[in-house]
């Protein structure tokens, strides 16, 4: 019984992957400060994403495994490993429905984005 014990929270320890405590990133992850941006580090000083953004959202508001940052007054989105699947080029993005969200850009041009951060349609 104490092997499996010993087995099952050895893999929780690898397979854990998501928010921390705060609900905002993966729990080896720290936020990172720097002239008023926020990045992300590893517990280990790695740089996840550089400390650019104004703002990163929590993960799960738009979509699961997905973050929306704000970078100069432009959103878009970081996935759960620190890569960006969306820039930070548009100036408003709805919450997914239906597996598409609605991104707007700086021109007023309206994009209809699927769940892996393609371009599907302008509308």
């Amino acid at each position: 019984m104490k092997t499996l014990i010993a087995i099952l929270s050895l893999c929780a320890t690898y397979i854990s992957f998501g928010q921390n405590s705060d609900g905002l990133y993966n729990e080896h992850w720290t936020e990172v400060n720097k002239n008023g941006k926020q990045g992300l580090n590893t517990e280990s000083g790695k740089i996840v994403l550089p400390a650019v953004y104004d703002k990163i959202n929590q993960f799960g508001e738009y979509k699961t495994d997905w973050a929306l940052v704000e970078k100069d007054g432009l959103f878009g989105f970081i996935n759960d490993c620190g890569e960006i699947v969306l820039p930070t080029s548009y100036t408003s993005i709805s919450k997914f429905e239906n597996g598409i969200c609605q991104a707007t850009t700086t021109t007023g041009r309206i994009y209809q984005i699927d769940m892996w951060g393609r371009i599907i349609t302008e509308l």
